[in-house]
């Protein structure tokens, strides 16, 4: 009997960030020293292609406490044809990625997103032509209820709304809208996000508003030297009200070896704190790097914080 033989490129990758941190403060005792790590860790397979269909899966190991917790990431099967692409799956969708907390420090953070964390579960139509991408979702997720998801992106422009039926913290319906801009160009680049949530009247529940704005830039002063600004501001109904954080960073890079000093001022406790950072590149996709810092929240004591951290990735 004759044998039918086909193969798939299946381009799996494996990714692992840690960190050790040793705070010291010196007016604890007789417990001046505390410990605190993060691990995390990503393995998949990036988007495989067959035909018309591709499909995506990344799975995640997440640090909790003295446990780890695997769950799917990302996991979607979507068929194109021509410029329409249908597709079913889950995802964490949120507003404000890729800002300080994933440039200038290694150390894993559960929240892909500066606002509006979310997992979403869907059906998904995309309609993508040269620059012009619209895409419609509708799906959701045990705790927000019912979501669906409208966005349209054109060169660095992205404008999407998201309805939900139940808000992750006030349960009312809520609507959030949200427009993006990005610029890239060979001394400057530059993005942006702001979001605005209306928090429908629902029961004996009243309706409210709740706004933030984030903003990062980046300069190169020099052939392998580049000064980064960013700054956040968040409204919302409920304690803090108000949040401010402001970040400026400078990585100065020798062949392998990146040093970044970095200072940031966070208003919910007033706290302003600096560090320095110093990454060798062990290879392409991994680094190690060694960090010191120093912080003074307002009604706590100053404090000294000595890291240790790696990311490496693997794929094949």
């Amino acid at each position: 009997m004759p044998a039918l033989y086909f193969g798939i490129e299946l381009p799996f990758y494996f990714n692992i960030k840690g960190a050790n941190a040793l705070i010291y403060h010196p007016q604890r005792e007789p417990r001046p020293l505390k410990w605190d790590e993060n691990y995390q860790a990503d393995f998949g397979f990036d988007t495989i292609e067959y035909g018309d269909w591709d499909a995506e899966l990344r799975l995640r190991v997440a640090q909790y406490l003295d446990r780890y917790q695997p769950y799917v990431h990302t996991l979607e099967l979507g068929y194109t044809q021509g410029n329409h692409r249908l597709a079913l799956g889950t995802s964490a969708i949120g507003i404000g990625a890729n800002y300080w907390q994933n440039s200038f420090l290694l150390y894993p953070y559960k929240n892909e997103f500066l606002f509006e964390n979310v997992r979403l579960n869907a059906i998904s139509y995309t309609y993508k032509r040269d620059a012009l991408n619209l895409k419609a979702a509708l799906g959701g997720n045990k705790l927000s209820q019912a979501i669906g998801l409208l966005g349209l992106e054109y060169g660095g422009f992205q404008l999407d709304f998201r309805g939900t039926a139940s808000d992750a913290h006030w349960d009312n319906p809520s609507l959030i809208s949200h427009l993006a801009y990005s610029h890239q160009a060979a001394k400057f680049n530059f993005k942006t996000d702001l979001m605005h949530k209306y928090v429908f009247a629902f029961s004996d529940r009243a309706s409210r508003n709740e706004y933030a704005l984030a903003a990062q830039a980046n300069y190169p002063l020099m052939p392998e030297c580049t000064i980064s600004l960013a700054a956040t501001h968040e409204h919302g109904k409920y304690a803090p009200f108000d949040a401010q954080e402001y970040h400026l960073a400078i990585n100065k890079t020798w062949h392998k070896v990146t040093v970044s000093p970095y200072i940031a001022y966070r208003s919910t406790d007033e706290c302003l704190r600096g560090n320095l950072l110093t990454t060798y590149e062990l290879y392409p996709d991994a680094c190690i790097g060694l960090a010191y810092g120093v912080g003074k929240p307002k009604n706590s004591d100053l404090y000294h914080e000595f890291i240790l951290q790696a990311d490496l990735t693997l794929g094949f």
